[in-house]
């Protein structure tokens, strides 16, 4: 191999990833995934013993997965438990611990991870956001007046809903490879799409996709001189196909052209 061609494959490779890195972004950016349809829902053990329960939502070039710790019910340490099912390879918040049970009385404020895999035609980029939601404060300003069931044989109340509340401050921060920009418009009935550039590479994609990039543009790069040889042949300038004279130069472009010698 020669100094040329070793420099040209690393330009191409650099090339390569400079477009991989742009479309996973794209896909983040533009076409965020939200909160439904949810493709997938499971339960995974963690690392540290604990359980989780995740959601998935696909869509070509990206991939969502949310995490938060299962309630009890939910809960399936044995393998081939209801509800369990295999989270994507490439997922990081398994293998974490000391997570924070959802709505349980001493685990507030209430939890949940959040990350997505992007990137064509591998998912090759990733980000990890945590978001974090205050308890909620008792409303002042009920919306209907309360509700409760009597026993019917005595005054006993039987059910009482508790009162009501408003939703505490949400707060997402950034945990691993995530640049968080402004979220995209919602659609009716249904969570704010996260805007979210990824940094964190999911090695075996980006490889797998750096490679496919790079051999497309090695394909144009060494389709010239086939193209240019071609034209060569049928008596043409390699350059604008204008028809060889007598010339040293072509007379249309002005390309220098080859021998005559070096044309058969």
């Amino acid at each position: 191999m020669t100094l040329r061609s070793a420099f040209t494959i690393c330009v191409l490779l650099v090339i390569g990833a400079l477009i991989n890195i742009s479309i996973a972004w794209a896909f983040c950016y533009y076409a965020p995934p939200g909160s439904s349809p949810i493709q997938r829902v499971g339960n995974v053990p963690t690392g540290s013993g604990e359980c989780l329960t995740f959601c998935i939502v696909s869509q070509p070039g990206i991939q969502r997965v949310d995490w938060m710790a299962g309630v009890e019910v939910a809960r399936h340490d044995r393998p081939g438990g209801v509800g369990r099912f295999t989270a994507p390879a490439w997922c990081w918040v398994p293998s974490q611990g000391g997570f924070q049970r959802q709505n349980v009385p001493g685990h507030q404020p209430n939890t949940q991870w959040i990350e997505a895999g992007a990137g064509w035609p591998l998912l090759s980029m990733r980000w990890c956001l945590l978001k974090t939601e205050a308890p909620p404060a008792p409303s002042s300003f009920p919306t209907q007046p309360p509700f409760q069931i009597m026993h019917p044989s005595s005054s006993r109340i039987v059910f009482q809903p508790p009162p009501q509340s408003a939703n505490g401050a949400v707060t997402l921060t950034p945990r691993r490879g995530a640049i968080h920009l402004a979220d995209a418009p919602a659609a009716v009935m249904s969570l704010p799409r996260l805007r979210v550039l990824p940094i964190d590479p999911i090695w075996l994609g980006f490889v797998g996709n750096t490679l496919f990039y790079a051999s497309i543009l090695w394909l144009i790069v060494s389709l010239k001189p086939l193209f240019r040889r071609h034209r060569l042949k049928r008596g043409l300038c390699p350059a604008c196909a204008y028809p060889i004279g007598v010339s040293a130069v072509c007379t249309e472009c002005g390309q220098p052209l080859p021998s005559q010698h070096a044309l058969k």
